[in-house]
């Protein structure tokens, strides 16, 4: 950013200061758009910065058209742990036809796999 920029969340006696934030590094997560491909997408990373431990260290959550449809659900949830929500990470070795249709209750895999248009 700009030098000597700081964002109002992050500056002291701002109205608008968060102080969490101050604790996190300027580490941004920036979801795409494309519908349901973005929205699938947008899980899979994010399911995989939490594998990593890296997602607890994400200041910022930027998304717009589908990948909005996951940050939404994600920053608003409040009953759901993470890791309900994200769902278990599954190595490719282990991806099967039945491993691909079980989702925890409270999951966002299960919300948008009931949604799909293509079940049949």
């Amino acid at each position: 950013g700009q030098e000597g920029f700081v964002f109002p969340e992050l500056r002291e006696g701002s109205p608008d200061h968060v102080e969490a934030l101050r604790e996190k590094p300027s580490f941004a997560v920036c979801l795409s758009g494309g519908g349901f491909r973005a929205t699938t997408c947008a899980l899979g990373v994010m399911k995989a910065l939490h594998a990593l431990d890296l997602l607890k260290k994400v200041r910022y959550l930027s998304s717009n058209s589908g990948g909005s449809w996951f940050n939404t659900c994600f920053s608003y949830k409040n009953e759901v742990p993470v890791d309900t929500f994200l769902g278990p990470y599954i190595p490719p070795e282990d991806l099967t036809s039945e491993a691909l249709v079980e989702h925890a209750e409270g999951s966002y895999a299960k919300v948008i796999d009931d949604a799909s248009v293509l079940k049949t």
